[in-house]
């Protein structure tokens, strides 16, 4: 499912089996994602990502049911989205991903990210600024719960649930900061 423009409603949805994306929102604004079931099927035919937020702002993704993906659950590149009660387990690389410059202000919040083993880490950040992830249980990873790289900067992850990560490795954190530019970033009652 592609969505371009304007405010759109993505609700009650079984979307499964794609090849790339199961909801792509480029441009869209204000868009909600409700309610949706978005995985790989019974085939295992991967979808690359679940939800993936290439342009656009102000949307918002909840209550979805988002897994088995080859990358991430939910990937999101620009900033003031939120994502809020899924349930986000078994991607191969990550629950939710923040990525890049302009992947700033989003919230991530009330999220239940399990790895089941599978996933790298429940929440990534790379180079983004001023996210807030709080309220979330992320458990069972293969690596850090969760973590900021390079310039990520101001971040808040506040209040989260995060255990049991690092299945297998010797050296990983439930909580990682991996990069000597990410500064000024809050860590509190986790």
């Amino acid at each position: 499912l592609f969505q371009t423009a304007g405010t759109n409603m993505v609700w009650g949805n079984t979307i499964r089996s794609n090849n790339l994306y199961g909801v792509h929102v480029n441009g869209a604004y204000g868009s909600r994602i409700v309610s949706n079931i978005i995985d790989s099927g019974a085939t295992g035919s991967f979808q690359d990502r679940g939800v993936y937020i290439a342009s656009g702002i102000r949307n918002l993704v909840t209550n979805n049911q988002i897994s088995g993906h080859s990358d991430s659950g939910v990937y999101i590149s620009v900033a003031t989205n939120t994502v809020w009660g899924n349930t986000i387990r078994s991607n191969v690389f990550y629950g939710v991903y923040l990525f890049g410059a302009a992947a700033d202000f989003n919230r991530i919040e009330g999220n239940q990210i399990h790895g089941a083993g599978k996933q790298d880490n429940g929440v990534r950040i790379s180079d983004g600024d001023g996210n807030v992830i709080t309220n979330n249980f992320i458990a069972g990873h293969t690596n850090s719960g969760i973590v900021l790289v390079l310039g990520a900067t101001s971040n808040s992850i506040v209040e989260n649930t995060v255990r049991s990560n690092a299945i297998g490795a010797a050296i990983e954190a439930g909580i990682y900061i991996n990069s000597t530019t990410a500064k000024r970033n809050i860590i509190s009652g986790n």
